[in-house]
């Protein structure tokens, strides 16, 4: 079963058809519910197929209980976010190994600098983080990095400022 959520070339998002066995007060909830988590009508769309899919098949009689699929597509998301931050994390630490093999190499005259350095990135928060190690450590470009994480180049903008002047403060380095 497809149920399309927008129509090619709009922006808005509108509901399923009335062809949906699902019913109208649980599709506008739907629909608001995936639109409020994601804040993208593709990724609601596509939140909000995974979630009928996915009580379809495990318990179809459930399928107009408006809690249940709500609570399912909470969970649907959740478990996306959670994946997402683990991915973040392994970039993260797979590019700061790289970084740190390559310095030693290179004879880093102030290793305790370093060592700083390395530890203030490692207190940042996750977004942060991934920010830091992707933009300065990698040297990828704000649309490649917001590709990656999938946010705004502003999100990464704000990420790498707030970053950058947390990693200042904390080695002592005036702004």
């Amino acid at each position: 079963m497809i149920i399309t959520m927008s129509q090619p070339g709009s922006k808005a998002m509108s509901c399923p058809s009335q062809a949906s066995p699902v019913g109208s007060l649980l599709r506008n909830r739907l629909c608001r519910a995936a639109l409020a988590l994601t804040r993208c009508p593709e990724d609601a769309e596509d939140l909000t197929q995974q979630t009928l899919a996915t009580v379809l098949a495990r318990c179809p009689e459930n399928l107009g209980h408006v809690g249940y699929v709500r609570s399912t597509m909470l969970h649907i998301w959740l478990d996306e976010q959670r994946s997402m931050r683990r991915r973040i994390r392994r970039i993260a630490t797979l590019a700061l190994s790289k970084r740190s093999a390559r310095l030693d190499r290179d004879g880093v005259a102030d290793a305790e600098l370093h060592d700083l350095v390395q530890r203030a990135i490692d207190t940042l928060p996750p977004q942060q983080h991934a920010v830091v190690v992707l933009r300065l450590i990698e040297g990828l470009d704000y649309d490649d990095i917001a590709s990656t994480l999938a946010c705004s180049v502003e999100a990464i903008r704000a990420s790498l400022h707030l970053a950058r002047r947390t990693i200042r403060r904390m080695i002592g380095v005036p702004p």
